[in-house]
């Protein structure tokens, strides 16, 4: 039997836009110090225009201490404390405008930047959707509403929002770029790939574009494509940029089976930003496929580090200690974070298996059960209870846990071998034979289902059959492991017989 040791989530980040704009000279006020006003409103753009803006801040709030009621004056102030980051003296001022101007839809769309940038997105969706309605030809209102719904996990209604923007401005990039996320968010890929290559037609250096097309590619397993996308931005000058481009390479280069260069894609990731948690688990799953267990806890333990909370990072922690059954050290990791989480499943489904490794079958059952309550739809959890099931002969419960695995990880390679190899020792060859194929087309280097497949047909009298899949076992499986010696026995044994 094999347990589950891997989890593995790539991480794609969104890059969104939006300008700022401010309000130029022009309409002058309707005061005895008219003349003044525009002066210093005027001076006050110039300075905004030459970045000096602690003297633009001076020349507007001299313009409001002549007039209270200068709405642009207003409005260029709160533009200033948005590019310093002060956002609680921002929304004030943009509060003030539409006190002053109830139909200034500019304002509300400064108001939806700042509830966007703090993290309120219900919010900023609210005031994205009062600009659009106060100006139905502003694109800029239309453009922050879908990347606001972009960011909310909603391409739906992002896609109908920047679809309204292209309605004004068809030409306009930056909204077409905007609609291709929705369209790969929502996982229309073909229309998302059309839209950035098109993108990329118009200006072919541009880096969202060009990584999304790779990240669309890697969604639908194209990894060389993936790769040659990838391939023209890594060089990007921004560090943040490039550790995420070199991340995803790395990824591809694993799915192709390029280690070296995977290896040395997560490790130039690293190296232009250290503090990456995600690449850190990552480049840990990576050596742990490569058994390299001291070098795969190194990374964990930095994720970890650098992300307290982060529950992949340390189940796989407890999962490397379990294989070198430091049964102890995986114990601790897991607890440790449990007080944290206590109702964090993915810890339980790890904290079973180590009861299990030590044969506290009891608690083992417990802990997955645990698992399950938390999160009924955790393939991995109904997968390794499943396996305690067999352990203690309980078959008919082991195999209801395996298919509960397959209901909710429809591609569980692990529990399809296993559900076969019940039905074999249950002479229920035929249907040890069907799972065991869905095994094999789902990774035809499956050594264990070739392996038991090959049993299944030997046992229902297709010795020929038997014999091709003993010989993928060989073919494919390290040259010294006992699955090959087992493999080239049932071989030797088969044709030995008349």
């Amino acid at each position: 039997m094999i347990f589950e040791y891997t989890i593995k989530y790539a991480a794609a980040v969104l890059l969104l836009s939006a300008a700022i704009s401010f309000f130029p000279a022009g309409v002058s006020a309707q005061t005895q110090e008219g003349s003044t006003l525009d002066e210093y409103f005027k001076l006050g753009v110039e300075y905004v225009q030459s970045a000096k803006f602690e003297d633009a801040e001076k020349m507007f709030k001299k313009v409001i201490e002549f007039d209270p009621f200068y709405v642009d004056a207003y409005n260029n102030l709160g533009n200033i404390y948005m590019l310093r980051n002060n956002f609680d003296l921002a929304l004030e001022q943009f509060t003030r405008v539409i006190n002053l101007a109830p139909s200034n839809d500019s304002a509300y769309s400064n108001i939806g930047l700042i509830y966007m940038k703090s993290g309120s997105l219900s919010k900023a969706i609210e005031m994205f959707q009062k600009a659009s309605e106060l100006n139905p030809k502003s694109v800029e209102a239309f453009y922050n509403l879908a990347s606001c719904y972009l960011l909310f996990n909603s391409p739906q209604n992002a896609e109908t929002a920047i679809k309204k923007a292209l309605e004004i401005k068809p030409d306009d990039y930056e909204s077409k770029s905007v609609l291709a996320k929705a369209y790969s968010m929502g996982k229309k890929y073909d229309e998302a790939r059309k839209l950035f290559e098109e993108v990329i037609g118009a200006d072919s250096s541009n880096f969202d574009a060009l990584n999304e097309l790779g990240l669309i590619c890697l969604y639908q397993k194209e990894y060389k494509k993936a790769n040659e996308y990838f391939e023209k931005i890594k060089g990007n000058k921004n560090i943040e940029k490039s550790s995420k481009v070199y991340y995803n390479m790395a990824i591809c280069h694993e799915k192709l089976k390029n280690v070296t260069e995977a290896r040395d894609a997560y490790a130039e990731s690293i190296k232009r930003n250290p503090n990456y948690a995600a690449v850190r688990n990552d480049y840990g799953s990576f050596l742990f496929s490569q058994n390299k267990l001291e070098e795969a806890q190194f990374q964990f333990k930095e994720a970890v580090t650098i992300d307290s909370g982060y529950v992949n990072a340390a189940v796989n922690l407890a999962k490397t200690y379990y294989i070198q059954q430091r049964f102890d050290e995986a114990a601790n990791v897991l607890t440790v974070f449990l007080a944290k989480r206590p109702k964090e499943a993915l810890i339980y489904d790890q904290l079973g298996l180590v009861y299990y490794g030590r044969k506290e079958f009891e608690k083992a059952k417990t802990a997955f059960d645990l698992a399950i309550e938390y999160e009924p739809t955790l393939a991995s959890a109904h997968y390794n209870l499943g396996v305690l099931y067999d352990e203690v002969k309980k078959y008919d419960n082991a195999i209801s846990e395996y298919k509960l695995a397959l209901l909710f990880d429809k591609e569980h390679i692990l529990a399809m071998n296993n559900l076969g190899y019940l039905y074999l020792n249950l002479r229920k060859f035929k249907e040890a034979v069907d799972i065991l194929k869905k095994a094999i087309a789902i990774n035809p280097e499956f050594t264990w289902a070739h392996y038991n497949l090959a049993l299944a047909y030997y046992n229902n009298g297709r010795r020929n059959d038997a014999l091709n899949h003993l010989e993928k076992v060989i073919e494919f499986e390290e040259k010294d492991s006992a699955l090959t010696g087992a493999a080239e026995k049932a071989i030797s044994s088969i044709k030995g017989q008349k």
